[in-house]
């Protein structure tokens, strides 16, 4: 919920508020051990960064939690679309490649064994590929 909160804040302007409540939901996971919580937090706390124009800030955290493609293909392709985000906002065109190739590699891999949930990821993939 708090993570929720942040983003609707950083969406109204507020972006120090929102930093906060996001760095609060952080906190609470920390604290109650849940398994994935953790990262699922971390990962929130780097997609706020990010919306913010604070692009090494949110790679700094996306590395602590790399670990989320144990949680699936979705949160594994979401990590690596964000990080290549964070790199085109850098100006690291070739990070952002690297980010891009296992994240549409995913995609492509679902979509031929006839499940298609990542599909609607594909949008956003190429519009990060359009933007190296």
């Amino acid at each position: 919920m708090l993570c929720e909160l942040s983003l609707v804040l950083a969406e109204a302007g507020r972006a120090e508020e929102a930093l906060r409540a996001c760095a609060q939901a952080r906190e609470m996971a920390e604290q109650d051990a849940v398994p994935g919580e953790v990262l699922f937090r971390r990962r929130d706390y780097a997609v706020l960064l990010a919306a913010l124009g604070r692009y090494g800030e949110a790679l700094d955290i996306l590395e602590t939690a790399a670990a989320l493609s144990l949680y699936g293909t979705d949160p594994a392709v979401r990590h690596h679309l964000l990080a290549a985000t964070c790199h085109i906002g850098l100006g690291n065109a070739g990070a952002a490649q690297d980010c891009l190739a296992p994240a549409l590699a995913l995609i492509d891999q679902q979509a031929e064994g006839g499940n298609t949930p990542l599909a609607r990821l594909r949008p956003q993939a190429a519009a990060l590929v359009a933007r190296l």
